[in-house]
């Protein structure tokens, strides 16, 4: 077991860590894709990559049981998804900074 911070005692070790490991590959993807889009305009960039992982983290609470209604979910997830979204930026532009 784990146990983490905010969220008490976890189980599954091996299953949350593959669940990480995609939901890591799917925010690069988007990332990604974002940028072939939309780069340099930030605020489009930013827009296509909550876009793009709010359904991925919708679906992974409703796994994790949680049944309020989508709307819902989406307002608490807004923050997270806007806070990744800026990291995901940072990140493209600290690799396009080394790359030249």
């Amino acid at each position: 077991a784990l146990y983490l911070t905010h969220y008490s005692r976890v189980t599954d070790i091996a299953r949350l860590a593959a669940s990480l490991r995609r939901q890591i590959e799917a925010m690069v993807s988007a990332a990604e894709a974002a940028a072939a889009a939309a780069w340099p305009d930030r605020d489009e960039c930013k827009r296509r990559i909550v876009a793009a992982i709010r359904g991925l983290w919708v679906e992974l609470a409703r796994s994790h049981g949680v049944r309020e209604p989508e709307k819902t979910v989406e307002d608490v997830l807004r923050f997270v998804l806007e806070v990744n979204a800026d990291g995901l930026i940072a990140w493209l532009e600290r690799a396009k900074a080394t790359r030249g």
